[in-house]
């Protein structure tokens, strides 16, 4: 059997869909964004890739992945398939690299969802887009674990987490974080947004989000905005240069049938530039960023 490539990091996108409208999101689903991503055409893709692929660490997430109909077959697809381990980033706190990132609001609405996530050895990345909604969320969380197989463990700094460890170390950490930063969207006035015009190299340097490559439709992406780009232009009738609509199209995923030649000379480089980097930030600017219930209707995003 041939040696696998190596990547330690891969989002698995499985929606468009959101119940939220978080400004700068870098997959724009703070708009009416639509689609599922189909598992009965894709299942037999990932575990082709799973043959051919190590992957250390697995997100998935959309969009919000808890809203697609499919979302507990998505996880055991990829538990059964690439099966991450564990890691411990302090003593006693174990954490699953497989990883679900949430909004947490539909958690409650999953039957039996922390005994399936325990099952899965899943680790939850909560999204707290609205602290205020912390309180209610840890509540909510506490009450579904055992508490004799948990312990608490409140962080410090601005990327404040709780922790909710299962001693069993199956569901191994659910965190919270409220720290975000800025997307490729600038808001010029009311309604109006135009894309960026960065330094390629400049944007690359600092862009939070360069080693969260992406699988969508069962190809592998640089990063999940450029994955993004062909719906964007497909389902919105976007106000930009016919230049940057032929830039933001030009990016080839890595596909499961391509050559082995091809497969490790993409991966080989997924760590470098491309020229699409130019429609990202150059300078990132975190902050708390809250959200609104539900999507925003269609906003024109216009070019620089």
């Amino acid at each position: 059997m041939a040696k696998k490539l190596k990547i330690y990091y891969a989002n698995i996108y499985i929606t468009n869909v959101c119940n939220l409208n978080c400004p700068g999101c870098y997959y724009f689903n703070n708009f009416k964004y639509k689609g599922h991503q189909n598992l009965a055409e894709l299942k037999s893709v990932y575990q082709r890739w799973a043959e051919e692929l190590e992957i250390e660490r697995i997100n998935i997430l959309g969009g919000e992945p808890t809203l697609h109909p499919q979302f507990k077959e998505w996880v055991m697809l990829a538990r059964d398939t690439f099966n991450p381990g564990l890691t411990e980033p302090k003593p006693g706190v174990f954490r699953s690299n497989l990883i679900v990132t949430t909004n947490g609001t539909h958690l409650n609405k999953i039957p039996e969802w922390f005994n399936f996530f325990s099952e899965q050895k899943v680790s939850l990345d909560i999204s707290l887009h609205n602290p205020a909604d912390e309180y209610e969320l840890l509540e909510e969380i506490k009450a579904a674990i055992p508490t004799k197989r948990t312990k608490l463990d409140e962080g410090d700094g601005y990327h404040k987490k709780y922790f909710i460890v299962d001693t069993d170390d199956n569901v191994t950490a659910i965190g919270f974080e409220w720290w975000f930063s800025q997307g490729p969207l600038i808001e010029t006035a009311p309604g109006s947004f135009k894309l960026h015009d960065s330094d390629v190299e400049i944007a690359h340097s600092n862009c939070v989000h360069s080693v969260c490559h992406t699988f969508k439709d069962g190809k592998l992406y640089k990063c999940g905005t450029v994955a993004q780009f062909p719906d964007l232009l497909e389902q919105f009738d976007l106000d930009v240069s016919d230049k940057d609509k032929e830039l933001m199209l030009a990016y080839k995923p890595l596909s499961v049938d391509d050559t082995v030649e091809t497969k490790k000379e993409f991966i080989d480089n997924l760590r470098k530039s491309i020229p699409q980097c130019k429609f990202c930030p150059e300078k990132y600017i975190g902050d708390e960023i809250f959200a609104g219930k539900g999507v925003k209707p269609y906003i024109k995003i216009k070019s620089v």
